[in-house]
C-alpha cells in the first residue's frame, strides 16, 4: 500500500529542515509540502527528498491547508507530518500499511531541540506524550490522539468529507470519527511512529483549545465536560 505524507510550511524553514533531516523514509510514498507562507528558500528546496514536491496553498487556516494537501494526494493513505514533527520509524509505518485497514495509529512522544547544532533530545512530560504498550483504543480516547501518529485511508477521508470546522481540535475530531465507526477497520500499533513539537496550537491549552475540545467531545457523543476534565488531567 502507498502513502501520501503531507507537511505544512509556514515561514519557518528551519523547522521544516529538521523534519526532513530526521524523518525516516517510507517506501512507495509521496511527500507533499504545502506552503502557506512566504517563498520557500532555495536552500530548503535543495534538500527536499526525491519523492517530494511543493504546492502553494491559498488557505491560512491550518485545517483548510491540511485538507488542501489531501486533495492533491494520489496514494492510498494520508499522513499529516507538519514542520517540526519527525517520522521516527518508516519500517513500522510500512508494516502497518500492509494490514490494509481504514485507520492506523502509532505511538509517539514529544521532543525539544536544546539549541542550535545540538542533537535531537527526547523527553516525556507528565501528561502522557508517550504511551506504554499495549496501546488500546480506550487509552487513546482518554489521553488524546496526536495526528502525527494517525494514518487514514484516502477513501475513508473523502467519505468523511475531510476535517470538520470544530476549531483547533479538528484533527482530534477526525481521528475519533474514524476509530469510533464500527464499520471501519483499524490497527493500533505499539511501535513508535513519531516525535512532535510541543509548540503547536493544540499544545498550548488556551481558551480556544478548551472550547474546541469540548465541542469535539460533544459532537462525538461523549459527556463533553467529564471527557475534557479527564483529558486535561492526564
Amino acid at each position: 500500500m502507498s502513502l501520501s505524507i503531507i507537511t505544512l510550511i509556514y515561514n519557518d524553514p528551519h523547522k521544516t529542515r529538521m523534519t526532513i533531516k530526521y524523518s525516516e523514509t517510507v517506501n512507495n510514498s509521496e511527500w507533499i509540502f504545502v506552503n502557506c507562507g512566504d517563498e520557500v528558500p532555495v536552500w530548503l528546496r535543495s534538500i527536499f527528498p526525491s519523492n517530494a514536491f511543493i504546492i502553494t496553498c491559498p488557505h491560512k487556516n491550518i485545517y483548510d491547508a491540511m485538507d488542501y494537501g489531501a486533495s492533491i494526494a494520489k496514494k492510498d493513505y494520508l499522513y499529516w507530518l507538519n514542520s517540526g514533527d519527525v517520522l521516527l520509524n518508516g519500517k513500522a509505518v510500512e508494516n502497518a500499511l500492509k494490514r490494509k485497514v481504514d485507520g492506523i495509529y502509532g505511538a509517539g512522544c514529544s521532543f525539544q531541540v536544546a539549541a542550535a547544532r545540538k542533537p535531537l533530545i527526547f523527553r516525556y512530560p507528565r501528561f502522557v506524550r508517550k504511551l506504554s504498550p499495549p496501546v488500546t483504543l480506550q487509552s487513546l480516547e482518554h489521553t488524546g490522539f496526536h495526528h502525527q501518529g494517525f494514518i487514514i485511508s484516502r477513501h475513508v477521508y473523502k467519505k468523511f468529507g475531510g476535517f470538520r470546522a470544530v476549531g483547533i481540535g479538528s484533527d482530534f475530531d477526525l481521528m475519533l470519527r474514524c476509530f469510533n465507526d464500527i464499520n471501519l477497520s483499524r490497527h493500533i500499533s505499539d511501535d513508535q511512529f513519531f516525535a512532535f513539537s510541543e509548540h503547536g496550537l493544540s499544545a498550548r491549552k488556551n481558551f480556544a483549545f478548551i472550547v474546541s475540545r469540548m465541542r469535539v467531545y460533544k459532537v462525538n457523543g461523549y459527556n463533553w465536560l467529564l471527557g475534557f476534565i479527564y483529558h486535561w488531567r492526564v
